[in-house]
Order: structure tokens, then C-alpha cells, then sequence
């Protein structure tokens, strides 16, 4: 499940009723440009206000690791940043 930032108010309002996720990965036209994430709460408040919908502003940095780190390295990370989430970067 992810969110395109170009995101109309109909497609937003979609993916906030078809997921139960607290948060949503907001990428660049596909998932290969991750942008980082947006709070569903947050998204739900844009899309209640009236006007174009705008993604851009509300998209959080998410945790970037790569995909060789080990698990005690990545326990750290997450005990030091305390993310919400984070994004698995391949070496493509």
C-alpha cells in the first residue's frame, strides 16, 4: 500500500478506506521514488479541508536502511531514532 504525492482528493480518500494503516508510504509515481511517509490521521484532515489536494507538505522522512545492515545494528538505529517507520533500500 502506497500513495502517489500527484494524488487526487479521490484516490487519497480510497486509500484511506481501503487500508487499515496508521501510516502510508508516499513515493514519486511508483515505488521506486520513496518520498517517505504521511500519518493517516494527517492525510485525513487534508482531505476534509476544501481546495486541492497537497501531499507534498505532509510527507514525514522515514528511517533508510539498507538492505545488508544486521539486525543488531538496525535495533540500534531504531532505539537512537525512535522512527515510525522505515524504507529498505536496495542496492537497484
Amino acid at each position: 500500500a502506497w500513495l502517489d504525492v500527484a494524488a487526487t482528493r479521490e484516490e487519497g480518500l480510497a486509500r484511506l478506506r481501503e487500508h487499515g494503516h496508521s501510516r502510508v508510504p508516499v513515493c514519486a509515481g511508483s515505488l521506486d521514488e520513496p518520498l517517505g511517509y504521511v500519518r493517516i490521521r494527517e492525510l485525513a484532515t487534508a482531505l476534509a479541508e476544501p481546495g486541492e489536494l497537497r501531499l507534498q507538505p505532509l510527507v514525514r522522512e522515514p528511517l533508510m536502511i539498507a538492505e545488508t545492515l544486521g539486525a543488531l545494528e538496525l535495533m540500534r538505529m531504531f532505539r537512537r531514532a525512535r522512527p515510525h517507520i522505515a524504507f529498505v533500500l536496495d542496492e537497484y
